[in-house]
């Protein structure tokens, strides 16, 4: 059976098990997503947007940018910088870090702009490791805003000092860890074979996940008969390689096995073997998290190596702010959720197989919150906030400056408003983007008394009903 897919790609993941044995499903994810030639992210072709595989916040409409401004202006304002107190010695320096199609920094840009934030007051730095997403970027923001402050450096550690980190949907494409915890010397079932479904909008669907891990002693085989998993893995020096521990009133041993790819019968399935990866454990187990026997939880370490990358270029008092999807701990790993939240994207289209087609299409999995947040407080940041996206946005006023005035357009007949009106309230309703998303605000620098930001208050306003809403703009008429 053929592999669809990016077949120059294929053949280099296919040489590489054949080489080295199965490789750790976070490596496959890798090479994937992010190989500079031939990864997904390395496309010519549209990526994100309804002319691609999925839609982002920032795609729906630019009153996501707007009001994401409205947050980051307030901090700008609590660290010192405002256009009405003339030119700063050195301007506010805002880091976006995967601008995808450029739509978020573009929307802000024009709100910064519109506020008195020109050149001299403002710097705008994106990192993004996609030279074709990089054109698309400069293209959008350059047609809206020719003499834009903005600037790309290939690397975080070359945007400091950094006054305010801005990150959405981007550490939801990192590699992960998919662990399973099983009984000591308990064998796998077999892999079911995952089929796609319909997305209805964007990148915002429940997660589907891959299959079953397939039975451990699958797998290539290795070169002379060598271990499956390469060289070295399962050995008594082997990182990750975690002996049988004990759980609950049973003290019944379980151990920890990571999902391998491999190739079999001319496709890619997934194979249990050591862990590869002994941080992603280690995760767990600081948070509590003892998912049930059989149960793949997805574990993001590279979060944290990035998270580490932002503190060390944050100005001596910042702001970070991370939107994504997944949430707390308990959410992300909760046993309603037994094959993991791993997932797939292809024009518009929801895929539960992450080797649908491999380079072609996006790999994504829900982010852990809560590692996010005691990784920050070990750096010196400060929690703010942690909350909906739905709620964060209510806060700043997305309804009452966004949807309402769209919504009396829409009550005298304007039939653009109205479609407007659906993707605004899409951003921040609970049946859209609203609790599929989540906003971490963290700051640097503010040891004895945390600000009140707009952003994250609590509680905040519950969004009305369209109904309602619509209801509200014909009285107002």
């Amino acid at each position: 059976m053929q592999v669809q897919g990016n077949p120059a790609l294929i053949r280099l993941l296919m040489d590489e098990i054949r080489r080295q044995g199965a490789i750790p499903f976070a490596r496959y994810m890798d090479l994937a997503l992010h190989h500079p030639q031939h990864g997904y992210y390395a496309q010519a072709r549209p990526l994100i947007g309804r002319e691609g595989d999925f839609l982002t916040a920032p795609s729906f409409h630019p009153a996501f940018g707007r009001t994401i401004w409205r947050q980051v202006r307030e901090m700008l304002h609590i660290l010192g910088f405002s256009p009405r107190r003339g030119l700063p010695a050195r301007p506010a320096r805002i880091l976006e870090i995967g601008a995808g199609g450029g739509h978020l920094a573009r929307d802000l840009l024009l709100a910064a702009r519109s506020d008195g934030y020109g050149p001299g007051h403002l710097e705008y730095v994106i990192v993004d490791e996609s030279r074709p997403l990089q054109e698309r970027q400069r293209d959008l923001i350059t047609a809206a805003w020719p003499e834009a402050p903005v600037r790309w450096v290939p690397r975080v550690e070359q945007a400091g000092p950094v006054h305010v980190v801005l990150m959405n949907e981007l550490m939801s494409a990192f590699p992960v860890h998919r662990l399973v915890r099983r009984p000591a010397g308990q064998v796998a079932p077999a892999a079911s074979s995952p089929a796609d479904t319909v997305l209805p909008a964007g990148r915002q669907a429940a997660a589907g996940a891959t299959g079953g891990p397939a039975a451990s002693s699958g797998g290539n085989g290795g070169a002379n008969g060598s271990s499956p998993f390469g060289p070295g893995a399962g050995s008594d020096q082997a990182p990750g390689r975690w002996g049988p521990e004990r759980s609950g009133d049973h003290r019944q041993p379980f151990e920890w096995r990571e999902l391998y790819v491999t190739v079999q019968g001319g496709r890619f399935v997934q194979v249990e073997g050591p862990v590869s990866e002994p941080r992603a454990v280690a995760i767990l187990r600081e948070e509590g998290i003892e998912p049930q026997p059989g149960q793949i939880v997805d574990v993001n370490v590279g979060a944290g190596d990035m998270l580490r990358a932002i503190a060390g270029v944050l100005a001596r008092r910042a702001f970070v702010i991370t939107i994504d999807y997944g949430g707390p701990a308990e959410v992300v790993y909760n046993p309603q959720r037994p094959r993991g939240t791993v997932r797939g994207y292809y024009r518009q289209r929801l895929l539960d197989d992450p080797f649908a087609r491999p380079g072609e299409q996006d790999i994504t999995a829900d982010l852990d919150f809560t590692y996010l947040q005691r990784l920050g407080r070990r750096l010196g940041l400060r929690d703010l906030g942690l909350l909906p996206q739905g709620a964060f946005l209510l806060n700043l006023g997305i309804e009452e400056k966004e949807a309402l005035p769209l919504a009396r357009r829409a009550w005298q007949g304007d039939l653009e408003a109205d479609q407007a009106l659906q993707r605004v309230y899409a951003l921040y309703a609970p049946e859209g983007l609203g609790e599929s998303f989540w906003v971490l605000v963290q700051a640097r620098g503010f040891r004895w008394r945390a600000p009140r930001l707009q952003g994250v208050r609590v509680p905040w306003p519950e969004p009305k009903p369209l109904a309602e809403l619509l209801a509200l703009a014909r009285d107002q008429q």
